[in-house]
């Protein structure tokens, strides 16, 4: 039967194992800093509720950190940064490929060939999604309605991050920053889905 303990020590291996910090854990769960410092001491019992955003932030399944089954921890991949997309050139051609950035196979619901990563730049979307941040992309064509979606004007080459709004038959790219103004998508706005954004990494 799982305890507190059993879990802590579980959530101490992975963080050593994979070399993953508080700070890290706490920009993938949203657990304020000292929140998360009580619970890793052992001075407050951490709730079930935040057992699965924990497993996800570490690359593991809710049911290793309860001790429900003993699977391994999975191995690391390498992903994709993605700078100025090259015109023509296919998505994940060396020309557009910046850097690499390394993820537990575990934290990708489908092949890592399907996932890319762009690095934010601007405050169009903070709150949600700060400059700097590094965004994983699931590489898909159509997003639903109120998703982040990565998307390629084509006149300009140049790939943005907005929410999708749906408005009869137009598509507005949506800023979550009040600030900025939306863009309208029409007969002379040339875009492409690239795919949906499925995680924020943001770095101090």
């Amino acid at each position: 039967m799982f305890t507190n303990d059993s879990i802590l020590k579980r959530i101490k291996e992975i963080m050593e194992s994979k070399r993953i910090t508080p700070t890290m854990i706490s920009e993938r769960t949203g657990i304020l800093p000292g929140t998360l410092s009580r619970y890793l001491n052992g001075k407050a019992n951490l709730p079930l509720k935040l057992i699965s955003p924990l497993a996800h932030a570490l690359g593991v399944k809710p049911s290793y950190l309860l001790g429900l089954d003993e699977c391994t921890i999975g191995e690391t991949v390498s992903i994709p940064m993605l700078g100025e997309i090259a015109c023509g050139a296919p998505l994940f051609a060396d020309s557009n490929v910046i850097e690499y950035v390394t993820l537990s196979s575990d934290m990708l619901s489908d092949k890592k060939e399907e996932y890319f990563f762009l690095q934010a730049h601007g405050n169009s979307m903070s709150p949600t999604i700060k400059n700097g941040s590094k965004v994983l992309i699931h590489s898909q064509p159509t997003v639903d309605e109120g998703e982040i979606a990565a998307v390629l004007l084509l006149d300009s080459n140049e790939a943005t991050l907005k929410r999708i709004r749906k408005s009869g038959s137009s598509v507005i790219l949506m800023p979550d920053n009040l600030d900025f103004s939306p863009i309208v998508v029409s007969q002379d706005t040339r875009i492409r889905i690239l795919g949906k954004a499925v995680q924020v990494i943001t770095e101090l």
